[in-house]
Protein backbone atom coordinates (compact mmCIF):
# COMPACT_ATOMS: atom_id res chain seq x y z
CA UNK A 1 0.00 0.00 0.00
CA UNK A 2 1.31 3.46 -1.39
CA UNK A 3 1.11 6.02 1.83
CA UNK A 4 -0.35 8.39 -0.23
CA UNK A 5 -4.44 7.37 0.99
CA UNK A 6 -2.82 7.39 4.48
CA UNK A 7 -5.06 4.49 5.33
CA UNK A 8 -1.96 1.47 5.93
CA UNK A 9 -2.77 1.78 9.54
CA UNK A 10 -5.99 2.03 9.47
CA UNK A 11 -6.34 -0.95 7.09
CA UNK A 12 -3.76 -3.02 9.31
CA UNK A 13 -5.98 -2.01 12.89
CA UNK A 14 -8.82 -3.31 10.81
CA UNK A 15 -7.37 -7.00 9.79
CA UNK A 16 -6.02 -7.29 13.15
CA UNK A 17 -9.85 -7.09 14.96
CA UNK A 18 -11.23 -8.63 11.74
CA UNK A 19 -8.29 -11.97 12.45
CA UNK A 20 -8.80 -11.83 16.42
CA UNK A 21 -12.41 -12.32 16.34
CA UNK A 22 -12.23 -15.01 13.98
CA UNK A 23 -9.25 -16.99 15.95
CA UNK A 24 -11.38 -16.33 19.42
CA UNK A 25 -14.36 -19.42 17.77
CA UNK A 26 -12.40 -21.11 14.69
CA UNK A 27 -9.41 -23.11 14.34
CA UNK A 28 -6.47 -21.65 12.59
CA UNK A 29 -7.16 -22.54 9.34
CA UNK A 30 -10.38 -21.89 8.94
CA UNK A 31 -10.27 -18.42 10.96
CA UNK A 32 -7.89 -17.41 8.45
CA UNK A 33 -9.65 -18.63 5.54
CA UNK A 34 -12.49 -15.94 7.12
CA UNK A 35 -10.60 -13.56 7.80
CA UNK A 36 -9.35 -13.22 4.13
CA UNK A 37 -12.52 -13.68 2.30
CA UNK A 38 -14.29 -10.97 5.06
CA UNK A 39 -11.31 -8.28 4.07
CA UNK A 40 -10.60 -9.24 0.50
CA UNK A 41 -13.08 -6.39 -0.95
CA UNK A 42 -11.46 -3.63 0.96
CA UNK A 43 -8.48 -4.50 0.34
CA UNK A 44 -8.44 -4.84 -2.93
CA UNK A 45 -10.76 -1.87 -3.20
CA UNK A 46 -7.59 0.21 -1.33
CA UNK A 47 -4.88 -1.17 -3.64
CA UNK A 48 -6.81 -0.27 -6.42
CA UNK A 49 -7.06 3.02 -5.56
CA UNK A 50 -3.82 3.25 -4.18
CA UNK A 51 -2.36 1.97 -7.63
CA UNK A 52 -4.64 4.63 -9.88
CA UNK A 53 -3.15 7.32 -7.58
CA UNK A 54 0.06 7.15 -7.20
CA UNK A 55 0.96 8.55 -10.09
CA UNK A 56 -0.49 11.80 -9.03
CA UNK A 57 0.48 11.67 -5.82
CA UNK A 58 4.37 11.03 -6.72
CA UNK A 59 4.85 12.78 -9.67
CA UNK A 60 6.93 15.96 -11.01
CA UNK A 61 4.74 16.54 -14.30
CA UNK A 62 2.93 19.76 -14.05
CA UNK A 63 -0.22 18.07 -16.00
CA UNK A 64 -0.54 15.79 -13.00
CA UNK A 65 0.74 17.80 -10.06
CA UNK A 66 -1.91 20.19 -10.84
CA UNK A 67 -4.47 17.83 -9.00
CA UNK A 68 -2.05 16.83 -6.31
CA UNK A 69 -1.55 20.05 -5.10
CA UNK A 70 -5.51 21.39 -5.51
Amino acid sequence: MYPNLGQGANLALLDAECLARYLAVLPVEQALAAYAAERRAQSRYFALLSRWLSPTFQSDSAVLGWARDL
